[in-house]
């Protein structure tokens, strides 16, 4: 597991970019975390390092998702009104395609929407500006590339945990 301790918004969005640059086709990104914890300006980052501008990006809270073009193309998934799984699959989310990178708001919602690589992310508000994100991953060569970019972006103190399993 991977903490990552940013103190502004502008320091969520850079480990977002740091994050995005190590994603690729089939991946899919997890976002758990109460109103306010930075989830969607973490998105901005994420879809800024996949190469689309952040200020073209905006929670789907209505639409659902929104689809950015981009190469592979993101789509940004809001599960805030969705009420369980059954709902999920009734909205023709989870046949996304494969080729592109999804990105899940309020994932929590939905533990079973998962990529080819799932990386999940739980935000954790811990002051005014200041958020703590504990990521984990799938694959231990992604988390280990995850690590590396987040630490050399500079944009949060990094550490790193060993699960109770060793893992």
């Amino acid at each position: 597991m991977l903490i990552v301790s940013t103190t502004s918004e502008a320091s969520t969005r850079a480990v977002g970019a740091a994050i995005g640059h190590c994603l690729a086709a089939g991946d899919l990104v997890a976002i758990s975390g109460p109103l306010g914890a930075g989830k969607t300006r973490l998105v901005q980052g994420l879809c800024e390092g996949l190469g689309v501008p952040p200020e073209e990006v905006s929670s789907p809270t209505f639409a659902l998702v929104h689809t950015y073009p981009a190469s592979p193309p993101v789509f940004h998934v809001d599960l805030y009104r969705i009420a369980d799984e059954d709902e999920l699959e009734a909205t023709g989310l989870l046949d996304l395609s494969p080729e592109g990178v999804t990105l899940v708001e309020w994932a929590e919602r939905a533990p079973g929407f998962t990529g080819r690589r799932t990386v999940r992310v739980t935000m954790t508000d811990t002051g005014a500006t200041t958020r703590r994100l504990s990521i984990t991953c799938d694959e231990a060569d992604l988390e280990a590339r995850l690590r590396e970019a987040v630490y050399a972006s500079g944009a949060g103190s990094v550490e790193t945990r060993v699960d109770s399993s060793g893992g």
